[in-house]
Formats: C-alpha cells, sequence, structure tokens
C-alpha cells in the first residue's frame, strides 16, 4: 500500500490546468492599458515673444534639466536647436554610457502631450526625434510651448 505522494497526471495536470487562463487575462490586461492618449492641449507658439529669447532658452534649459526619463545631465540651447545629453538606461539601469540628442527647432513639427506627462516631438513624417518624461504636467507643457514656439519664429525668419 502507498500512503506517499500521488503521481500521474492527476496531480500535475491539474497544477498546469490554470495556466491558459492566466495567460489569457495577462495578455487582456496589458492589451486593455495601451498607449496613453495625448491631451487636448495647444501649445502657447507666442511664449518665446512673451518672455523674451534668452529668458526661453533659460527655462528650456531648466526643464530639460528636470527630466526624469531621460536622466538629462547637460543642455545647449540655441536660436536653432536644443541639445542635451543624457545617462542611457536599458530596462531601468543605468549603463554608465551618456549619449547626445540635438533637435533642430524647424524639424519639431509635432510636440505632443501626453497624460503621463510624457512629450514626443516629431518631424512632418512623423519620425520620433525625442521623447522626454517630465514630472509634472507644467514642465511637459512648457517645454512644448517653448519648443512650438522657436519652431513658428524660424519658420517666420525663413519666410
Amino acid at each position: 500500500m502507498n500512503h506517499g505522494t500521488q503521481r500521474g497526471p492527476g496531480v500535475y495536470g491539474a497544477h498546469w490546468s490554470w495556466m491558459p487562463t492566466v495567460l489569457l487575462v495577462s495578455v487582456l490586461s496589458v492589451l486593455s492599458v495601451g498607449c496613453p492618449a495625448p491631451t487636448a492641449y495647444q501649445p502657447n507658439d507666442r511664449i518665446v515673444n512673451e518672455l523674451g529669447v534668452e529668458r526661453s532658452k533659460q527655462r528650456l534649459k531648466e526643464i530639460l534639466l528636470r527630466s526624469i526619463n531621460p536622466q538629462v545631465v547637460e543642455v545647449e540651447v540655441t536660436d536653432e536647436s536644443f541639445a542635451y545629453r543624457f545617462r542611457q538606461a536599458v530596462a531601468g539601469f543605468q549603463t554608465g554610457a551618456i549619449l547626445d540628442n540635438r533637435v533642430f527647432f524647424p524639424n519639431a513639427v509635432y510636440v505632443n502631450v501626453y497624460d503621463n506627462n510624457t512629450v514626443n516631438v516629431l518631424t512632418s513624417n512623423q519620425q520620433l526625434v525625442a521623447q522626454l518624461v517630465f514630472g509634472n504636467n507644467d514642465d511637459a507643457r512648457l517645454f512644448a510651448d517653448i519648443v512650438t514656439s522657436f519652431r513658428l519664429r524660424m519658420s517666420s525668419r525663413t519666410h
């Protein structure tokens, strides 16, 4: 008479029978979350005229340095572009590498602000040239305001 653990398809088969249900629920929950929706926000394209060019450059620099992702360590703002150096992170872990990104204002055709304080900067053909996550909605919106205003300012000078 065997009083030990029962082995056979009954025990192990029952143990794994819940896996398809868990997998289905996991996939559905990921799909239902989806991407954050852009905020219905119209950037203030006159802010550079209101603040002045030098103050606008300084504000853009301050905002970029407060970016949560990527972690910006250095910023340069000119009349034609903004550039930033940032710490590379892979899967949430810092690699130690410092990377550069420069965005020319005329290329920043679309500046989309999202509900989660993410801002995407895209070219006219929808190519992503910058993606930044800020700690608050005010920084995200002011970033969009200044970049949009510099872009329009430059396009009016070339026409």
